[in-house]
């Protein structure tokens, strides 16, 4: 992208290096998103990522597999591996110039250092999906450096509550950082509502109704197991035949004829499962601050899609108003999940109320790509601040 910048009084040419940790970059959708908007700004991108899996993509894409990950399975020799990453990614910085842009925490010490080192028109940009570990509010020395990091890079945040929190916390003023917030990319929000009608259009409302998802898989401190006993006792209580699917991520090993997984699926194949179902699941145990103040796509799917999304109570998500979102008690999570879910499967409604919520034209939430302007500006002034 060439801009006329008049305090420098010449067109500079500016290009972005995306760093990223992730399992694949097919089924990281922030990712996709993110790279769309910076398409829309920047011609010069040059994405480097540490993936699982590699994945079909853009040629120009660098994907790295860590050697040490592959020989040395599960949480063994983690300190290698973090090293290794570290290793392969300073030499890629090395040898590519430009804007760094770091999607996660673990590169904090090259980001350190291209902080200490950029100008004041190239701080790094922070993409902050994730709120920091407690280490770094409780320990002196890695508040003052967390902080430091926050006062000179351009920061990304995915809700107001988070970007609240980070201020109290670090004693920061973040009033330049631009929230945005994880909703379905067009694609996706186009996708989930076709897959909705075309799925109500064949099954009946007392079914549709008894199908429970939890999208994301057999994932820790989501409540997976605890919600698959809460349906059996449900089960056995009614005779009712309600059904649970995982969609996407780990499958739950369970003998229960009642459960079944996808396993680890794309994310178009994500966006076709998890709207087969009227009832949604979305819990994060609320015990860490990420969680808290969680900002999740599958929440924004749901109400896409028209669903019942369960939730527990979360600070980031009161300011999107929705009927058919339904919090439940986490600290009597058994029995109140079970009345909700049983006021819902005794008495189904019917498709029209189903369809009436999908196509309302007062819908709390828009596409991703509708916060683009918002971006551009933001982007153009973190770049140019004079």
């Amino acid at each position: 992208m060439f801009v006329d910048n008049t305090y420098l009084g010449e067109y500079v040419e500016m290009s972005i290096s995306y760093l990223i940790r992730t399992n694949s970059l097919d089924s990281d959708e922030r990712f996709v998103k993110t790279l769309e908007f910076l398409k829309g700004v920047e011609d010069s991108i040059q994405v480097f990522a540490i993936v699982k899996h590699k994945t079909k993509v853009d040629r120009s894409f660098i994907q790295r597999r860590l050697f040490f990950r592959r020989i040395f399975s599960g949480g063994s020799w983690i300190l290698l591996k973090y090293a290794e990453m570290l290793l392969v990614t300073a030499v890629f910085l090395l040898t590519h110039r430009g804007r760094r842009w770091f999607a996660n925490f673990d590169f904090m010490p090259l980001q350190i250092l291209s902080t200490i080192f950029a100008s004041r028109h190239n701080r790094p940009i922070w993409d902050l999906h994730e709120m920091p570990s407690v280490i770094f509010s409780h320990n002196p020395l890695l508040k003052k450096l967390f902080a430091y990091l926050l006062r000179n890079s351009e920061v990304i945040v995915c809700n107001r509550a988070r970007l609240e929190s980070l201020q109290d916390t670090f004693g920061v003023n973040l009033s330049g950082a631009l929230i945005l917030r994880n909703t379905p990319g067009h694609r996706a929000y186009r996708k989930l509502l076709e897959t909705r009608r075309s799925f109500l259009s064949q099954e009946t409302g007392q079914r549709d109704v008894r199908h429970i998802i939890i999208t994301g898989g057999n994932s820790p401190g989501r409540f997976v197991w605890e919600s698959v006993e809460v349906v059996k006792a449900l089960r056995e209580e009614t005779g009712i035949d309600v059904r649970m699917t995982l969609v996407g991520g780990a499958a739950l090993k369970t003998s229960h004829e009642f459960v079944s997984s996808t396993g680890f699926i794309s994310f178009d194949q994500l966006v076709n499962h998890c709207v087969k179902g009227d009832i949604s699941l979305c819990f994060y145990e609320t015990s860490s601050i990420n969680n808290l103040l969680c900002e999740p796509n599958r929440f924004y799917q749901a109400i896409v899609a028209g669903q019942h999304i369960f939730t527990f109570e979360h600070p980031s998500l009161q300011d999107v108003s929705y009927s058919r979102h339904h919090i439940i008690d986490e600290k009597n999570f058994a029995s109140s999940l079970n009345c909700e879910i049983k006021k819902l499967i005794k008495v189904p409604l019917a498709h029209e109320d189903d369809l009436e919520v999908i196509d309302s034209p007062n819908t709390p939430i828009l596409p991703f790509e509708s916060q683009y302007a918002i971006f551009e500006v933001w982007f153009l002034k973190a770049t140019y601040p004079d």
